[in-house]
């Protein structure tokens, strides 16, 4: 029985030709070819896709770019101007000063004057 199992299973082994086996091979081959190049397309738009992203990113860090230097700009300008309006305060504190201190000195002059100005003239009544 065991050998008549045996014979059976050979007899359903089918004989395959070197022909055969290379066109199952070739067959293999194009099957990998044909996945390789649908690999190599969906790379291909994968980076096509990556540059169009890319490129509209770019114009939006090239208008971030002009804003900080304008701003940059605007800063720098805002800090001389900063410097220009305490010079020309403390300028104008210095003037205020002597202004003030003239303005006392005259009010010391006419207080003396007024003060010592009768004794002055009472002695010329003599």
């Amino acid at each position: 029985s065991r050998p008549h199992q045996l014979l059976s299973k050979i007899s359903n082994v089918r004989y395959i030709t070197e022909e055969e086996l290379m066109d199952e091979e070739m067959r293999a081959r194009d099957n990998a070819m044909g996945r390789l190049n649908q690999d190599v397309h969906k790379i291909h738009e994968v980076f096509s896709d990556l540059r169009e992203i890319v490129g509209e990113q770019q114009e939006a860090v090239d208008q971030v770019e002009e804003d900080v230097d304008a701003a940059h700009s605007r800063a720098e300008s805002g800090i001389k101007q900063l410097h220009g309006a305490v010079k020309k305060q403390r300028a104008g504190n210095r003037c205020f000063l002597i202004a003030l201190a003239t303005l006392v000195f005259v009010a010391c002059v006419v207080a003396i004057a007024v003060a010592v100005g009768p004794r002055l003239l009472s002695p010329a009544r003599r």
